[in-house]
């Protein structure tokens, strides 16, 4: 990249998709999973017992459909921008060369980590929505707690990096 206007703007893309994604992971983490789980807890004890009914509509799963566009935006534009980024940086084709290179491996490791789990989670709703086994969505919830957890950690090591860039 030869303007340091457009490496200014490719960096601001490359934080905005990191935004949405992982935004999007703490909003479901810490909003609407809770809100879900007290949804689903009244109704049963509304229905003594029974399994709650969410109706024809799931408002997660319309959620998750929604959210589930950004992401997948935000990952391919997190793909070309990190692509960019690093070909301007002129970073060394061996991965470990210096703190810097490693931290940048291990978010590299982390994100995709993320994408596996995503699309794990993604399958096991899938599946969920068939059958309705508790056991399942509980394991997708928990992935959702992964996945912020991991997603944390990488907004940590993208405030790191610049620090100790060289």
């Amino acid at each position: 990249m030869a303007s340091p206007i457009m490496f200014g703007i490719v960096s601001s893309f490359h934080d905005l998709f990191s935004a949405v994604w992982i935004g999007g992971l703490i909003i479901m983490a810490l909003i609407v999973l809770p809100l879900l789980k007290q949804q689903m807890m009244a109704s049963k004890k509304q229905e003594n017992g029974s399994k709650p009914v969410m109706g024809k509509v799931n408002p997660l799963m319309a959620f998750q459909k929604r959210l589930q566009i950004a992401v997948w935006i935000s990952m391919i534009g997190l793909l070309i921008t990190g692509l960019l980024l690093s070909r301007a940086a002129k970073l060394s084709p061996v991965p470990v060369t210096s703190t810097y290179s490693t931290l940048l491996l291990i978010k590299h490791v982390i994100y995709g980590v993320m994408i596996a789990v995503g699309l794990l989670r993604g399958r096991l709703l899938q599946s969920s929505l068939s059958n309705s086994n508790p056991k399942t969505q509980k394991l997708a919830y928990l992935l959702v707690y992964i996945n912020f957890g991991l997603g944390i950690i990488t907004i940590f090591l993208s405030g790191i990096l610049p620090v100790i860039k060289f």
